[in-house]
């Protein structure tokens, strides 16, 4: 089935990219790959796959349209970021000082994938192929 074979190479594909960030502490790389944090079951290759999908979905459903009401070409990408995350602090605090540094990881963790992955409207043109 070529649907699984796709699950299981996403699934080796997210351990292999795990494994390779030094900077996340092993002890703490199993708790990256649970479906629960209560019963900590292991998350399987068909729940990957469908929180990517899901994921993806709230991506360019929710967060991309938001980013451009006020996205700004003359700007940077990162700088468009930033003042949609800080309109985001303004609506949900009514506080108007700068966002704390910590905001974004706190508060939308979607938004992260769309920092690193998109470019406006649509993923990164300048992204390797998922798959070698």
């Amino acid at each position: 089935n070529s649907c699984l074979k796709h699950k299981y190479a996403l699934h080796k594909r997210v351990l292999e990219i795990l494994n390779s960030l030094a900077w996340i502490p092993v002890t703490a790389r199993p708790d990256i790959m649970v479906r629960t944090m209560t019963k900590r079951l292991p998350l399987n290759p068909d729940i990957c796959y469908k929180r990517l999908r899901q994921i993806v979905l709230d991506v360019e459903k929710k967060i991309v349209p938001e980013v451009m009401k006020t996205y700004d070409m003359a700007k940077t990408h990162d700088e468009n970021c930033d003042l949609y995350l800080q309109r985001l602090y303004t609506q949900r605090t009514s506080c108007t000082e700068k966002h704390p540094d910590t905001f974004e990881y706190k508060h939308d963790f979607n938004f992260l994938l769309y920092r690193m992955f998109y470019r406006g409207y649509s993923m990164d043109p300048a992204l390797p192929p998922p798959f070698p």
